[in-house]
């Protein structure tokens, strides 16, 4: 690359999705963005705000630096919690539906023990004589 930078857009507006990858010169515009991050030897996706729905871009300096990309703009910590819950949840539920059958299970088994049992002399009601 002589005189631009790679550069890889993703952009999604009104569910349509597109992406670019690019030779561009750092000191013109892209989309009306002009790049920050062209010196970098890897290309980490930064989302642009008060452009569309959804608008990534990054840019580095090395040749074919652009073919891995790295998303860290905190997105994946604001998805952890759903993606806990949904996976969690279902575990802690099953998890406390069986313990409560198992302690439901010991108690009825160990009141049953506890009756005391009929046995030959008081199974028949004492006679008068």
């Amino acid at each position: 690359m002589d005189n631009g930078f790679a550069l890889f857009a993703r952009r999604r507006n009104k569910g349509n999705a597109t992406i670019e990858t690019v030779c561009h010169d750092p000191a013109l515009p892209f989309y009306g963005q002009y790049l920050t991050d062209y010196n970098n030897t890897i290309c980490q996706m930064k989302q642009v705000k008060g452009m569309e729905d959804d608008f990534y871009i990054c840019s580095c300096n090395l040749e074919e630096c652009n073919d891995q990309l790295y998303f860290t703009d905190g997105d994946a910590k604001k998805d952890l919690l759903p993606v806990l819950l949904v996976s969690l949840v279902p575990a802690l539920i099953t998890a406390i539906v069986l313990l409560s059958t198992v302690y439901c299970y010991h108690c009825s088994a160990s009141r049953i023990s506890k009756r005391p049992k009929a046995t030959a002399l008081t199974s028949r009601p004492a006679q008068l004589s």
